[in-house]
């Protein structure tokens, strides 16, 4: 409640709470400030840099959130420093916070996290250095492919697919055959899969049967649909007992593949009488973005709204991409 009332009241107010004795005060201000509106974005961060070297941890952390959130690029150098703090959570959010900035000059120190970091700074400096330096990942990213942590493989293979790394595709397919760790297999395949490549989609389509990455499989498929996936992805789509949001995703993947049938029962999904399969039918519409995807959104807005739109119209509006496009 604190930071309610007039713009310039509340920027005040939170820029005050920096100084406070109390640590969750500190914090709440820095969240607030992060949040704050255009007008009030260089205030807020000329105050929130020097709380970057706050004796607390917690309000480290949130500072350097608030900065990524900020877009600060004159935080860069302090954010690089934070990368070596002593403590776990400032380091991991200073190399979110870089990846939000986006300053190349944050490539190399996030580079050097990656080869030498705690675990947990290693897997967000794998996340945050493509979104640094597309150009010059491929190298660390590659070397982060044979991490001891799982996790750290696994990011590094779902950002040689995003960043479409064709050098990387052999290792890539190693590691979606070989690795230990299941969860890598599969983020290793969806890069793959992202490359167009069919030994990714090999490997995804038996784990849409697999109760825990089922729905992560299909997803994949979804975002790179494959003809060869088809047929699994119809038996998925029409089993009695498969979960929801599964057939959500499958039916999207199929319409994708311009199948009508599936365009069909993905419509029809909206009928559903659970909000999370409505939303995701949504969020599926909108991103497949063809005409009739549209125009089936459009009409959920089409006066007399129906009362199960009014608490999704955001959702709605986001996955038209522009709320002219309901006009």
């Amino acid at each position: 409640m604190r930071y309610l009332g007039p713009t310039g009241t509340r920027i005040d107010a939170a820029i005050r709470d920096l100084e406070s004795r109390s640590v969750r005060a500190r914090v709440l201000a820095a969240e607030a400030l992060g949040r704050c509106p255009a007008d009030d974005q260089a205030r807020a961060s000329a105050a929130l840099r020097p709380r970057l070297y706050d004796s607390s941890p917690d309000v480290r952390y949130a500072v350097a959130l608030a900065l990524g959130e900020l877009g600060d690029h004159n935080a860069v150098g302090p954010l690089v420093q934070l990368l070596d703090d002593p403590e776990p959570m400032p380091s991991q959010a200073a190399a979110v916070a870089l990846g939000s900035i986006g300053d190349a000059s944050a490539a190399e120190p996030l580079a050097r996290a990656l080869r030498g970091g705690r675990p947990e700074l290693r897997l967000q400096a794998a996340i945050a250095l493509p979104l640094v330096d597309p150009a010059g990942t491929l190298e660390p990213l590659q070397r982060a492919l044979d991490d001891e942590d799982a996790e750290v493989r696994a990011a590094a293979a779902a950002a040689l697919g995003d960043l479409k790394q064709e050098p990387s595709r052999e290792r890539l397919a190693k590691l979606s055959a070989t690795d230990p760790e299941l969860t890598v297999r599969l983020e290793a395949a969806a890069a793959l899969a992202r490359l167009g490549d069919r030994r990714g989609t090999a490997v995804l389509v038996p784990l849409l049967d697999d109760r825990d990455y089922g729905l992560l499989a299909a997803e994949h498929l979804f975002r790179c649909p494959d003809p060869s996936a088809a047929e699994a992805l119809r038996k998925v789509s029409t089993r009695w007992l498969a979960p929801p949001l599964l057939k959500v995703w499958a039916l999207g993947a199929l319409a994708r593949l311009g199948e009508e049938a599936a365009r069909r029962a993905l419509v029809d999904l909206l009928q559903s009488k659970a909000e999370t399969v409505r939303g995701l039918t949504i969020q599926v519409l909108g991103e497949i973005d063809q005409p009739w995807s549209r125009n089936t959104l459009k009409s959920l807005l089409a006066p007399p709204v129906d009362p199960r739109w009014e608490g999704l119209r955001d959702e709605i509006l986001e996955a038209l991409g522009d709320p002219l496009q309901t006009a």
